[in-house]
């Protein structure tokens, strides 16, 4: 009896093995999941991987991965920061406002004791102190205001008086900011 034994030619090939990426490179692409500077990480594996892309795919999808993770996370930032309104950021403004005007008031009275007066203006009072900033952050969120971006500063005779404007940007209405207003930290 004759066996019949019939062998597949493609059995005893050997196949070539298909060359992956290195590792340090795959570990250089995953630094792109860092928000910011991963864009560069993430366009530097992206340019890679288009020397070999069969070899080096990873690569690009973990650059293309780490870029899309930036600019959704930024634009999320942004739109949570800059228009949605009444938020956390909105809480962050009003209490970084409060500390602000606390400490203004505070080098006002140490100009007063030093100058005998009250300045006539913030600009006056920022020369004097350069440690602090008379900028209102909270008015660059009013889109259509026209007016000076320092905090409100009117002087009287004896002393003075002192506030953000807040959101509406028009001095004494009810959202007007003041150092004398309780902090989230305080309350």
């Amino acid at each position: 009896m004759e066996e019949n034994i019939s062998h597949d030619s493609t059995e005893n090939l050997v196949k070539p093995q298909e060359k992956k990426a290195p590792v340090i490179l795959i570990v250089f692409s995953s630094l792109n999941f860092i928000p910011a500077i991963g864009l560069f990480f993430g366009v530097i594996s992206i340019l890679i991987s288009l020397f070999n892309f069969k070899r080096f795919k990873i690569v690009f999808i973990l650059g293309v991965s780490g870029i899309m993770l930036t600019v959704i996370l930024y634009s999320t930032l942004f739109y949570f920061g800059k228009v949605v309104r009444g938020g956390v950021y909105d809480k962050m403004r009003v209490t970084m406002d409060i500390e602000l005007l606390k400490q203004i008031n505070t080098e006002l009275y140490n100009y007063k004791c030093k100058h005998g007066t009250y300045p006539k203006t913030l600009k006056e009072l920022s020369n004097e102190a350069k440690n602090i900033t008379v900028k209102d952050p909270i008015i660059f969120m009013v889109e259509d205001y026209k007016g000076d971006s320092s905090f409100y500063y009117k002087l009287t005779p004896d002393s003075f008086t002192i506030f953000s404007v807040g959101m509406d940007g028009k001095p004494f209405t009810k959202d007007d900011i003041s150092s004398n207003d309780k902090t989230e930290l305080e309350k």
